[in-house]
């Protein structure tokens, strides 16, 4: 399954691919409606963020993904 979201990119740009839970577990928790990712590339940890409680933080590794 693929699904596509709006983002707002620094740097080139590059594909990801997460396993859904391990990204839905991070998402059910976040309360709020806008998220901060940051990575380096498709292989990098990826630290998810949330933009409402700064204190919040999670880390997720992307998958290999043949695209």
């Amino acid at each position: 399954m693929v699904d596509e979201i709006k983002i707002w990119l620094r740097g080139d740009p590059f594909q990801i691919g997460f396993n859904s839970r391990y990204l839905l577990d991070v998402l059910i928790v976040i309360e709020s409606e806008d998220i901060k990712l940051e990575c380096k590339n498709s292989m990098s940890p990826t630290i998810i963020k949330s933009t409402v409680d700064e204190s919040f933080l999670s880390v997720i590794m992307p998958l290999r993904v043949e695209w």
